[in-house]
């Protein structure tokens, strides 16, 4: 790669030179910090969470790809049988349905997911925490401990 003077280069008010960047051995994008994220940092949270009995693993969060499109089944939704869902959000516990929008029609409902992207979520790296870790995060952990005072 090569830095080529060209006639517009000035230094400006700052003193910082202008440069264009050209060639075809120029490159943008790649892999950039995806070694880190998909392994370095898991694994470290991995040599952290092993006293605790966890992994990292996989979960998904919500997005625009964790919505689906369904049909009600019941007969009280004639007007507007069509609804956008989101299972993630579906709480068995607390009853929240994950209901996110009701359509009169599967072509509008569509029409509303159209560039939202498809059902399923986003795949990232996750881990469970245990009690005992909250514990030993709430006392405080050595990078992030206050120092005593004096």
């Amino acid at each position: 790669m090569a830095v080529k003077p060209h006639a517009g280069m000035s230094r400006g008010g700052t003193g910082a030179r202008i440069r264009v960047i050209s060639g075809l051995d120029l490159k943008v994008g790649g892999s950039g910090m995806k070694g880190f994220y998909d392994q370095i940092l898991p694994a470290f949270v991995n040599k952290w969470a092993k006293p605790f009995g966890v992994r990292v693993g996989e979960t998904k969060i919500r997005n625009k790809q964790s919505l689906e499109i369904r049909r009600a089944t019941d007969d009280g939704a004639d007007e507007y049988p069509w609804y956008i869902y989101d299972p993630i959000t579906e709480d068995h516990w607390t009853g929240e349905s994950g209901i996110e929008q009701w359509f009169a029609t599967k072509a509008k409902a569509e029409a509303e997911l159209k560039g939202m992207g498809q059902a399923g979520g986003l795949s990232v790296h996750g881990i469970d925490i245990t009690d005992q870790m909250r514990d030993t995060a709430l006392e405080g952990l050595p990078l992030f401990a206050k120092k005593p005072k004096s």
